[in-house]
């Protein structure tokens, strides 16, 4: 799906940089674990590069400590894809006054 929206025609940025890019990769490839032994997450990440007019793979490899993975990375993904999701709901909500404003002041009730 990500993907897509690269390659759509729209601006889908805003979407696509709130993820780790290397995370997003490493996991869809199943190239991310944890390393109980070091005690941290770690990662390959398979990047397109041009060399000498050519293009090839070049393997990173990563890793992120638990603290960032859980406190930033994670909560990262889970709030932009709900907040992404919800948006995708209100607009499908709008052709229907009664529940597109209820769902408005529930929004609203936490501001």
């Amino acid at each position: 799906m990500l993907t897509e929206l690269d390659q759509s025609r729209n601006n889908w940025n805003f979407w696509t940089d709130l993820l780790d890019r290397r995370i997003r990769n490493a996991s869809s490839h199943l190239d991310f674990y944890y390393d109980e032994k070091l005690q941290i997450f770690r990662g390959k990440d398979i990047v397109k590069v041009k060399y000498k007019g050519k293009t090839r793979k070049k393997v990173n490899r990563f890793s992120i400590s638990p603290e960032e993975f859980l406190y930033e990375t994670l909560p990262n993904a889970v709030n932009a894809s709900q907040s992404f999701w919800a948006a995708g709901i209100l607009l499908c909500l709008e052709p229907y006054p009664e529940y597109y404003n209820k769902a408005l002041a529930m929004l609203n009730e936490d501001n």
